[in-house]
């Protein structure tokens, strides 16, 4: 799933948040912004959702921030 925004905290983080929540166990979240405060923002969030933060890169004026959906049912 991929998420392209310009919008700052806490929209971009409501947008992720609605992704995890339409997502499967396994799935790759991609978030493409260029607000470099996001990526300690979606790091957070990530790991207070179980998830696993993939990290980031930037290219060009966009970070792109990768997490691994992990729910509930699937942690052992």
């Amino acid at each position: 799933m991929r998420i392209e925004s310009k919008e700052m905290c806490p929209v971009l983080l409501l947008q992720f948040r609605e992704a995890y929540e339409r997502s499967h166990s396994g799935e790759i979240i991609e978030v493409r912004t260029p607000w470099a405060a996001a990526v300690d923002a979606l790091r957070e969030l990530s790991l207070a959702l179980g998830s696993e933060f993939l990290g980031f890169e930037r290219e060009g004026e966009e970070y792109v921030i990768r997490v691994r959906v992990i729910k509930d049912n699937d942690k052992k």
